[in-house]
């Protein structure tokens, strides 16, 4: 502070005169105050913004190495897991580790009792391999039970709020039974023709992991061309009651689809219902119309649809697996590590070893069906969807959105979609 003061005088600012030791005037020494305190002032504010400006390029300089750290590590995490001679290393130093402790008593145990031990070893090993791959079948990584605001697809385009607060429609909360007696929650948005309610509902099905909110940013064009809209969750999923067991492909979902029909239809007497799902909600969809009287139906809009749980998941297996078990090599012990694989989840979701799906119950579907499908699905596969639409009886429709990924049909041609969807179901209202 002295030196800034002083510096002022030497240069010129105020006369040191005078001022400083009392000669002058009142008026020169408030003067000089005022000056001293602006240039204090300035010094100050100087100072800080060097420091903020310090702080910010030590932030800067942090965040870019945690971003270059991060990013090494994922590549390397990625070159490890897709790379079959990196993944075994570890493998064999564990094996060279462990030989002392298991070699010598194999040595000496009866051929036959050796054998036995190996398969059961390997059997073992490969089962609670085939647990945990169908744990992460069951609870993918984006897999929530709550209404969470972080998190969220991108193509969800910021629609994760509530009807009222994105589209500013009126909406109630609801709440209903599920086949076990467990509570499912979701809104109800209600649309009027001419003044009165219209009877005319869809209800909204979301896929694995999600929650009603995937349904959110289609609502306003249901409602608006006079269509009631249930937006609910599944149990397990969102705010309804479950005990986090994950998706069931279908299983237990359809379900609740077939109780959220009977909500509707009881508490607000709806008279023509529609069905409208994507990915695991579109096959809970299919599976539900398939157990449902036809004239509750009016038709079922299913958005990227799988054939069968199994079949899903061994493509999945197969595209992770593809450096380790090659297509082209490798057949025989593909097929069988592949079945076990997939029959652990079906028992797991409730099927047993038979695999079955909206492909299955597709023939019993006795309402009109629309069928839409992104060919750059990397879900789902595009096929999928046609091998459904091939099974499915007449009347039925299907939409190839061109370029277009997994749930996001309405994202990249809202207006085809709309336009698609709105006429399917005004073509079978009757």
């Amino acid at each position: 502070t002295w030196k800034v003061v002083v510096g002022m005088m030497k240069g010129g600012v105020f006369p040191m005169e005078g001022a400083v030791r009392g000669g002058g005037s009142g008026t020169r020494r408030k003067e000089f105050a005022r000056g001293v305190a602006r240039e204090l002032n300035r010094h100050v504010v100087r100072a800080r913004r060097v420091r903020r400006d310090s702080i910010e390029l030590w932030r800067g300089r942090v965040e870019r190495g945690w971003s270059q750290l991060s990013s090494e590590a994922q590549a390397e995490a990625s070159e490890f897991i897709t790379s079959p001679h990196l993944l075994f290393r570890p493998l064999r130093m564990m094996f060279a580790v462990l030989a002392p402790f298991l070699l010598p008593p194999l040595i000496f145990m009866p051929w036959s009792t050796l054998f036995w031990y190996v398969v059961g070893f390997l059997a073992w090993y490969v089962l609670l391999i085939a647990y945990f791959a169908a744990e992460v079948a069951m609870r993918p990584p984006w897999y929530k039970t709550d209404l969470a605001m972080s998190g969220q697809p991108s193509y969800w385009k910021g629609f994760i709020h509530d009807p009222r607060i994105n589209l500013g429609l009126d909406f109630e909360t609801v709440e209903f039974p599920n086949a076990h007696g467990a509570s499912l929650r979701g809104w109800f948005l209600p649309a009027f023709i001419a003044g009165q309610r219209s009877r005319n509902v869809v209800v909204c099905v979301h896929g694995a992991g999600r929650d009603r909110r995937a349904f959110l940013r289609h609502a306003q064009v249901l409602v608006e061309a006079g269509f009631c809209a249930l937006l609910f969750d599944f149990s397990e999923h969102g705010e309804s009651d479950g005990n986090q067991r994950g998706c069931s492909f279908g299983v237990r979902e359809h379900n609740d689809v077939i109780h959220a029909i009977q909500f509707v239809r009881n508490r607000y007497h709806a008279e023509k219902i529609y069905l409208l799902g994507t990915s695991v909600g579109a096959a809970s969809c299919i599976l539900a119309a398939a157990k449902v009287k036809a004239e509750y139906l009016k038709g079922v809009i299913a958005e990227n649809p799988f054939t069968r749980p199994g079949e899903l998941y061994i493509h999945h297996m197969s595209t992770f697996l593809k450096n380790y078990l090659s297509q082209n090599t490798h057949h025989i012990w593909r097929n069988i590590l592949f079945w076990v694989f997939s029959r652990v989840l079906l028992v797991r979701i409730g099927i047993g070893l038979r695999d079955f799906g909206p492909v299955d119950a597709v023939k019993g579907v006795r309402c009109p069906i629309l069928i839409m499908h992104g060919d750059a699905d990397a879900v789902v596969p595009y096929s999928h969807g046609e091998i459904i639409f091939e099974h499915a009886s007449q009347p039925k429709e299907f939409w190839r959105a061109a370029d277009t990924d997994h749930c996001a049909l309405f994202d990249k041609y809202p207006t085809e979609w709309s336009a698609k969807v709105l006429q399917f179901m005004l073509k079978h209202l009757g």
